[in-house]
């Protein structure tokens, strides 16, 4: 189990850095993280949205990483 959610978790990663890309990046990449399956997947998101200078991306991801930590 823990494999294809590292493979999923991945591949979603990857489509957020397309969707990143993109100029009309919007609600699409933050959808994406919303599939993530591992807090340690939207770290790295995170990352990937600074990296394409996303700042509100970031600060969203952010916020969803907060709410996953307190359903946990």
């Amino acid at each position: 189990m823990s494999k294809c959610v590292n493979a999923i978790d991945k591949t979603l990663l990857q489509l957020l850095g397309l969707e990143c890309q993109s100029e009309d990046y919007g609600p699409k990449a933050l959808e994406i993280c919303g599939l993530f399956r591992q807090r340690r997947t939207l770290e790295l998101a995170i990352k990937v949205a600074v990296r394409f200078n996303q700042g509100v991306l970031a600060e969203k991801i952010g916020e969803l990483r907060d709410r996953m930590e307190v359903e946990e």
